[in-house]
């Protein structure tokens, strides 16, 4: 059972790493996989150092091998990507549990606070709510980059994707497009997420409003139309979800 912050801030670690390293289409490289390794190896320096923690090394260590070894062999990249964050929130959710010792180091946490009368972010950061905040934000990376990737699983098993156009110059049009597509698809998932946990839910609806009207001409190709109303439907459902379960935690 997750009872304390140090599972919420070490899974965002691993969220940062997987937006940062794995945003992209492409298999990871070797080399994103160390600098990922890297950063979740300089995460655990905050806490008090014991077995459970290098048993956490060894863990993250073998995943993110794992990772990059099957990543660079399967041609199925979307619903390996989502195993392995399955893999990770549960590996890492007992890890982290009651049932184990890992716990921020209190001397180092003293030491930085020591530095609050030179530094004004110091004081403002004491006076934040650590665990909602990692809470909060583990939320906001769900929504980020997991559920592009849900989504874009999701309905390329369910065959809703339109066919890419064959020739080289419109291909690249539609490469400028879909990451454009992307950006509103990320922008999109952080209001509707913002606004389920604060229970604004008739902002949705102008929010959903609001992306159809800018595709308003495309909308008249019913195989685009249909691909846009099942991608936007899974995005609001997704990132609602998301917010409910967020909201609950907390």
């Amino acid at each position: 059972m997750i009872a304390h912050p140090e599972f919420f801030y070490y899974f965002n670690i691993i969220l940062i790493g997987r937006l940062f390293f794995q945003f992209r289409d492409n298999p990871i490289t070797l080399k994103q996989t160390v600098y990922k390794i890297i950063l979740e190896l300089a995460a655990l320096l905050i806490f008090s150092l014991n077995w459970w923690v290098a048993s956490v090394l060894l863990v993250m260590a073998i995943i993110n091998i794992s990772g990059y070894v099957i990543e660079n062999r399967t041609r199925n990249l979307k619903l390996w990507r989502l195993s392995f964050l399955i893999l990770n929130f549960v590996i890492f959710a007992f890890l982290f549990s009651t049932q184990t010792n890992i716990r921020f180091n209190p001397s180092l946490l003293a030491k930085f606070g020591d530095f609050e009368s030179g530094f004004i972010l110091i004081s403002v950061f004491k006076q934040l709510d650590w665990a909602r905040f990692f809470i909060m934000s583990t939320g906001v990376l769900l929504v980020l980059n997991e559920a592009n990737i849900f989504i874009r699983y999701l309905m390329e098993s369910l065959q809703t994707v339109p066919q890419r156009k064959l020739s080289k110059q419109k291909e690249e049009i539609d490469t400028r497009e879909y990451n454009r597509g992307r950006v509103i698809g990320i922008l999109e998932r952080i209001l509707i997420f913002y606004f389920v946990l604060n229970s604004f839910l008739s902002a949705v609806g102008f929010i959903l409003a609001a992306k159809g009207i800018t595709r308003f001409k495309e909308l008249e190709n019913r195989e685009f139309a249909e691909y846009f109303l099942i991608g936007t439907l899974l995005s609001a459902i997704i990132s609602g979800a998301i917010a409910l379960l967020i909201r609950s935690i907390l």
